[in-house]
């Protein structure tokens, strides 16, 4: 039996709770369909997203809090799948997530 998007919803928010207060930087990687229609997406806002998605674009809706887009592996429809001979996933990152780390002196 699948827990309802009510439950996983808070489980995600416990966890990303608890590590704000142990002074980590938090964010939420899942597929767009998962914050779709497993999560309840507005209530994660406060987080950012790193979504998954295998595409030529990422069209995740809310640029606010998108932060990174993984798009490689082996569906990869941007560039080559290779790196040093062995497919991988890629990412595009948006925001200056090291920075911010440093600047606010999470993650230890």
């Amino acid at each position: 039996m699948a827990l309802p998007k009510s439950k996983l919803t808070d489980i995600v928010k416990a966890w990303c709770g608890y590590l704000e207060a142990r002074k980590y930087f938090v964010g939420i990687y899942a597929g767009k369909y998962t914050f779709r229609d497993n999560l309840d997406d507005a209530q994660l806002r406060r987080y950012t997203h790193w979504i998954a998605m295998w595409s030529k674009t990422c069209t995740y809706e809310d640029k606010a809090v998108l932060g990174m887009w993984q798009f490689g592996g082996e569906k990869n429809s941007i560039r080559s799948t290779q790196i040093a001979g062995k497919t991988v996933d890629q990412n595009y990152m948006y925001v200056d997530f090291p920075s911010i780390i440093k600047r606010e002196k999470l993650n230890g």
